[in-house]
């Protein structure tokens, strides 16, 4: 029977290459046998293959255990959860009542899981401790299940020449139920004789069924010649077979037959003991609205049958869009629980839970969320990717040390024979030193370590899939360069360059030379360059730092000026960057910029006026600026390395006239005051940072924010709070709503 069932190659209907013969083959062998093999079926093998995997760890579960999740018996919804063997029996097409109570006495051994959309009717689940993994796994399977449910039905429409949309209308929403089945082995003396059955003879009741089967066999389809003769469906590799059911021949008004099929023992395949091996398969079966198609009924042939409508859930036809205004009022723990309910909740917890992703620790989540997000399905969610990949060092190292550990083994076992038993006695009654203190102790949750090149490949398959990420973190830190870890750059940048927005690199300037050549991505909107601290850097190293900001990093930064709206540049390099400031820009569409630069005992800015110059060059574009000098030896000093440049900043300040936003520094007050007055009028915030300022100083300075009105967040550091502050504050900005105050004085001294 296997022979007569056409086998068809589904990709040309899903590439839409040639629909319409695609189409008109399932039509045909549906027509002929009600059957069906569709290979390349756009599901791919390793999601197959990950279901079954999860199929057997169900089933291999203790009674006890599976029946947490058993369907009620009591209750209406009987079809979903956990039928353990011999709780559900086939019997169909017998209409003698001695045979059917015959059949109704031989025990159907096999046991399933069913699974649906909750509402119609709940899913009965695990407790939580049970099986993790398992319900995302079924939801998920079921949502991909029905994508090629749909693809199916919109070509047997073409295949009754009607519009292609024509079936899917009337499938009333994924009203279907996902079912994991599981034929435990049984004698094949018992099945022959009838003692017991795995499914006796039957029609699905259903429009039409999806089946993957395993290499086991076992699946018979009556011949549509000769009744009552059943031929075997032989599993075919990375097939899936489709049939019709009773609603679809009701639907057809019989064009399409629903053909009867059983399974029994599969030919060939019995173990030397006389035992049919156990047999894994996962049916999906959608359920509609049922009425005589167009093109099937006429005067002379009319319709056999009248309509049948399926009750569904009175909200499935929403659209996902209404779905999504629903979920922005919940809790994303509450969304996680609503997966069951539909499609919509389930790609919204996806999206919440991959939206960002971190790889920064190398233990058992790290693998496991690795494989997830190797599925494309998995990967297409992913928003934000932060990478900080120490391990690969981490076990770049200690992959070098057992090769060397073992080169030394293989001298050792060249020494006599006596000294290797006494160092074997000894490390047996003591543990020695080196074990006690392993610098590369396994990391809580592993049982064993990754190799380095094995994570990388997995790394690079997950970000293969990740086509839809706007915003990437890379932290080289240490790093190893080799072709694996290049390779891995490479495969980041080809997965992002048509969506990257934002861009985030940490890394040593020396580095930069090497990372840019993977991460010059076109279309990027923010960048945040992080120049780190190299504690090796002499003043060769120094001037290689300069030749690199100037010839490597102006350059990239500048051919991003048709995008570029945001740059935050944060520098803790002994470097001059006054040249890199010097060659930076017009960047025409950049209406941010922070500054974030180590100023210590010496100042990185040789040329004071630099940064003042890159202000001036954009002060037409500017609505934000933020400049926050930083330290780690004090900040007096590091204020007074400031000083200078910002004297500069100040003498000429036209670069103000755009700002709606500014952090700047407060040194020197008269300059600060100065700076304050040239304000424009627009300036909406303001934070003012570095030095405490004491009650004339704040009172200056708040003089000369009078009669602004759109300032609506100020931020200070004051030495000590007071009742007057707030009331001057109150009188002279009534539009502020943002208030901070950063309080030298400890508490204990407020004088409110």
């Amino acid at each position: 029977m296997s022979d007569a069932i056409q086998v068809v190659d589904f990709s040309p209907f899903l590439n839409g290459t040639d629909k319409q013969a695609t189409a008109e083959s399932i039509f045909k062998s549906f027509k002929d046998t009600g059957f069906v093999y569709l290979v390349n079926h756009g599901l791919p093998s390793h999601e197959i293959e990950s279901m079954f995997s999860w199929s057997k760890k169900f089933f291999s579960l203790s009674h006890e255990e599976k029946m947490l999740a058993a369907l009620s018996v009591s209750k209406s919804y009987r079809r979903r959860g956990y039928a353990f063997p011999g709780l559900t029996k086939v019997t169909q097409h017998i209409y003698d009542d001695e045979e059917l109570a015959k059949r109704r006495a031989i025990p159907d051994v096999k046991e399933h899981f069913a699974v649906g959309l909750e509402d119609v009717e709940p899913n009965v689940w695990f407790p939580d401790h049970v099986l993790p993994g398992f319900k995302e796994a079924c939801l998920n399977f079921y949502w991909k299940m029905y994508d090629l449910e749909k693809s199916i039905l919109r070509a047997l429409a073409i295949g009754f020449n009607l519009p292609e949309d024509a079936l899917t209308k009337v499938h009333a929403g994924p009203h279907s139920l996902l079912h994991l089945i599981h034929y435990p082995s049984v004698s094949l003396e018992a099945l022959q004789t009838n003692e017991v059955s795995r499914i006796d003879a039957h029609s699905d009741f259903g429009s039409i069924t999806l089946l993957i089967q395993d290499n086991v066999g076992g699946l018979e389809v009556e011949d549509p010649v000769h009744p009552g003769l059943f031929r075997p469906v032989n599993p075919i590799p990375g097939s899936i077979i489709v049939n019709s059911g009773d609603l679809l021949m009701r639907w057809s008004n019989d064009t399409i037959p629903s053909t009867i099929h059983r399974v029994r023992a599969p030919l060939n395949n019995t173990n030397s003991d006389g035992m049919v091996p156990e047999r894994y398969s996962i049916p999906y079966d959608p359920s509609t609205i049922i009425d005589a198609l167009p093109g099937t009924w006429s005067a002379e042939h009319p319709k056999k049958y009248e309509p049948i409508l399926l009750r569904v859930g009175p909200m499935s036809g929403l659209p996902p869009d209404v779905w999504a205004l629903v979920a922005q009022h919940l809790d994303p723990l509450e969304i996680a629980s609503l997966i069951s309910l539909n499609s919509a909740f389930l790609n919204i917890a996806l999206d919440i839970r991959y939206r960002t992703i971190e790889w920064g620790l190398l233990n058992a989540q790290l693998t496991k969320t690795l494989a997830r997000l190797q599925d494309p399905y998995i990967g297409k969610r992913v928003r934000k990717l932060c990478l900080r990949p120490w391990f690969l060092q981490y076990l770049f190292e200690r992959e070098l040390l057992f090769q060397q550990s073992a080169k030394a083994q293989q001298l050792e076992e060249a020494e006599p024979t006596w000294r290797n038993t006494f160092k074997q006695l000894s490390n047996y009654f003591y543990t020695p030193e080196a074990s006690r203190n392993d610098p590369f102790a396994r990391p809580p949750g592993f049982t064993e370590y990754p190799a380095p090149h094995e994570l990388i490949n997995s790394m690079t398959k997950a970000v293969e899939g990740m086509t839809n990420v706007t915003e990437y973190e890379f932290q080289w830190r240490d790093m190893p360069v080799n072709p694996g870890t290049l390779s891995f750059l490479s495969s980041l940048r080809a997965a992002f360059q048509a969506n990257l927005r934002k861009l985030v690199l940490h890394t040593r300037i020396s580095k930069f030379n090497q990372l840019l050549s993977f991460s010059n991505f076109h279309w990027l909107e923010e960048l945040e360059l992080h120049f780190e601290y190299d504690p090796t850097t002499d003043t060769d190293a120094i001037a290689e730092n300069v030749d690199v900001l100037v010839h490597t990093m102006a350059p990239f930064i500048n051919r991003l000026q048709g995008t570029l709206r945001t740059l935050t540049i944060s520098s803790v390099a002994d470097a001059d960057h006054s040249p890199f400031f010097r060659t930076l820009g017009p960047l025409p569409n950049l209406r941010t910029f922070a500054l974030r630069m180590s100023f210590n005992t010496s100042s990185p800015l040789s040329d004071p006026v630099a940064l003042n110059s890159f202000l001036l060059r954009h002060k037409s574009f500017l609505t934000t600026l933020i400049v926050e000098p930083t330290y780690d030896k004090g900040m007096s000093e590091a204020l007074a390395a400031w000083q200078p440049t910002s004297r500069a900043c100040t003498s000429d300040s036209s670069w103000l006239s755009n700002l709606d936003s500014l952090t700047f520094p407060a040194i020197h007050m008269p300059d600060i005051n100065l700076l304050l007055r040239r304000a424009p009028d627009q300036l909406r915030s303001l934070r003012l940072l570095g030095r405490f300022l004491d009650g004339p100083e704040v009172a200056t300075v708040i003089a000369c924010l009078s009669g602004r009105g759109s300032l609506a967040t100020l931020s200070l550091n004051v030495k000590m709070l007071n009742s007057e502050l707030f009331t001057l504050l109150a009188n002279t900005l009534p539009a502020l709503r943002s208030l901070m105050l950063v309080v030298h004085t400890p508490l204990a001294c407020f004088l409110l």
